[in-house]
């Protein structure tokens, strides 16, 4: 999970510690606070804190003042780089990772890497063992690899030159160090650690680890140019690049690329490779040529150049030419900006003065208004004196009104009384079929002095004569309590009964010429419009009113009793039913007062009633 590179002490001229954390993760913890790099102390037998990071705040803290070293860090990662090392920096150093748990609790992760002095001829003995055995190996993989039948490769690691024979300050040079994955499956689950470049005389010049950018070391060489990209899925290739654009002598010499694979949890392998630069002098030939390849260069960007001075003179004239089309195209849009302008004035003055007239206009109306004023506050004056005599007529009147009702209520109670007389008698005649005699009428008078009661039978001149002389006022209590009246419609009246006033339709026919009227026909849909508004004003218990719609005689084919004509059909949905007992028409409450068929003598005698129509 964490680590820390090192390099041994008089083998190379730096040695580099680098303290970081692989994959951003450590297992066990939820977060991270803070990643140290000690060195062990013999005297006093502990580790001494060198730097301490704040992952948080990604702030550094240095607790050691060291006299040649390089300091560099990240997102958890410390790198330190002392510069030619010496025996005392041959230590034990620590990488120490402190975080929180999912349970709440703070503890340490510690990884630890042993740095050990050797001298140089050791060190380059062992180095050149190392190296035979890697090529060794590399030979034996190579052979293995050829007699696979199914022509797969081992993973491996290449390192290339542009060139191994550079010319100095006029070659470039540049070095690419990459892990190209083949179909072995052994690499199939294999994370790239770490890879870095190392020349032989300069050491470590660049490397890159992890999620870490890549870290610069050498400086003492010429400074390179580096890019790099390191992938932990080995289905990308990881490569580390240097590029010197202008290599001098100092960097000719062997340089080996590096690269740590962990291929499971228990196994990990380190691959190198080396190459041998030499970058020469350039002799007199090499320097003619240069500035023969130079002078090339340079009279091809002279000829180059001329030719876009060219272009640039040709570009200049074009925009010469499109710079005076705009200057005259600019001066004739002034003159028609200017020409606007004179037109805008003057329909300016135009509108002043047509302001100045409308102000004449409005003071004038302003004077009329104010006029009209005083006179509608005169007479609102005059009325208010006229409301206030109405009110002192309303005061009066409403108490000739209060002596109304109580005469009324008087007039009611003998009614009520007569009405039950008058219902009997007209049964008694009805049973002795005096009123189906053409030569007579029923007679019902009431007058507002005395009780209700029954006139004798009297003959159809001497009844319309009668009828005739009866006024509007008089026709109002005569059929109070017995009606009740709509507003007038059209010139027509229309004379509801109550509940409970006969239960067979021929008697109301005859009721209804009585009052100068006949059975209700309704022939448009204003007329229906407003009937039913009427009905659904009045209160219980009136369930069915009958019309002078009938189909008795001639079953299907509906009429109008008084006037024999067709009737029109407003009838409610699904209705008229084909019953041959209902042959007579009514308003039905049921069906929101649309129209419906009934029998002609209907019980209870309470829910039913008549309308008769009155024209004037």
């Amino acid at each position: 999970m964490f680590s820390l590179m090192s390099y041994q002490p008089e083998l190379t001229s730096q040695l580099l510690v680098n303290c970081s954390v692989s994959d951003n993760h450590v297992p066990g913890l939820i977060a991270i606070n803070s990643l140290s790099l000690s060195i062990y102390n013999k005297t006093n037998n502990k580790f001494d804190v060198l730097l301490l990071l704040d992952t948080h705040k990604l702030s550094l803290r240095q607790l050691f003042q060291f006299q040649h070293a390089q300091i560099s860090f990240g997102n958890l990662y410390v790198s330190l780089i002392i510069y030619n090392p010496t025996e005392s920096d041959a230590r034990v150093y620590r990488c120490n990772v402190e975080g929180d748990t999912s349970f709440g609790k703070n503890i340490s992760i510690v990884a630890k890497k042993t740095v050990e002095f050797r001298g140089n001829v050791t060190a380059l003995v062992e180095e050149i063992r190392r190296l035979k055995t890697n090529y060794e190996n590399d030979l034996c993989s190579l052979k293995r690899d050829e007699l696979n039948s199914k022509n797969n490769q081992r993973s491996r690691l290449l390192f290339v030159s542009n060139s191994k024979v550079i010319k100095e300050l006029i070659d470039s040079l540049t070095l690419t160090c990459s892990f190209q994955i083949s179909d072995d499956i052994s690499f199939e689950n294999a994370t790239i650690q770490s890879m870095h470049i190392f020349h032989e005389s300069n050491g470590v010049i660049a490397m890159i680890s992890g999620d870490q950018p890549i870290v610069r070391t050498g400086l003492d060489i010429t400074s390179p140019s580096i890019k790099g990209e390191l992938y932990h899925n080995i289905s990308k290739v990881t490569f580390l690049q240097l590029t010197w654009r202008k290599p001098t002598f100092l960097e000719s010499g062997k340089y080996f690329c590096g690269a740590h694979v962990k291929i499971s949890e228990k196994k990990s392998d380190r691959l190198n490779k080396m190459l041998k630069i030499i970058v020469e002098r350039p002799t007199i030939e090499d320097l003619f040529k240069s500035v023969f390849d130079l002078k090339t260069l340079s009279d091809e960007q002279n000829q180059s150049l001329h030719e876009n001075e060219k272009k640039l003179k040709s570009i200049e004239d074009d925009f010469n030419k499109q710079a005076d089309k705009l200057k005259q195209s600019l001066n004739d849009n002034e003159q028609k900006l200017k020409s606007i302008e004179e037109d805008f004035n003057k329909q300016a003055d135009k509108l002043k003065q047509s302001l100045n007239a409308n102000g004449q206009k409005l003071k004038s109306i302003e004077e009329d208004f104010n006029k009209l004023a005083d006179k509608q506050k005169q007479s609102l004056n005059d009325n208010e004196q006229k409301l206030k005599r109405i009110e002192e007529d309303l005061i009066s009147n409403q108490q000739n009104l209060s002596i109304f009702r109580n005469e009324t209520k008087k007039l009611v109670a003998e009614l009520s009384n007569s009405q039950i007389e008058w219902k009997g008698q007209i049964d008694k005649a009805l049973d002795n079929q005096v009123l189906f005699n053409s030569n007579t009428k029923v007679v019902l008078w009431r007058t507002l002095q005395q009780a209700a009661h029954i006139s004798e039978l009297q003959t159809e001149n001497t009844t319309m004569k009668q009828l005739q002389n009866i006024s509007n006022s008089t026709l109002s209590a005569l059929t109070n309590p017995v009606f009740i009246a709509t507003t007038q419609y059209n010139g027509t009246v229309y004379l509801l009964s109550n509940g409970g006033l006969t239960d067979n339709i021929r008697y109301t026919q005859t009721i209804c010429e009585v009052v100068r009227g006949y059975l209700v026909e309704v022939n448009t849909d204003a007329e229906l419009t407003f009937l039913r508004n009427f009905l659904q004003t009045i209160t219980p218990p009136l369930v069915f009113v009958y019309t002078g719609g009938t189909d008795e005689g001639h079953e299907g084919v509906w009429i109008n009793r008084y006037s024999q004509t067709p009737m029109k059909p407003f009838w409610a949905p699904h209705e008229p039913s084909f019953s041959v007992n209902q042959n007579c028409q009514t308003f039905w409450k049921k069906h929101d007062w649309y129209m419906d068929n009934l029998e002609c003598s209907h019980k209870p005698v309470s829910e039913s009633g008549f309308m008769c129509e009155i024209s004037e």
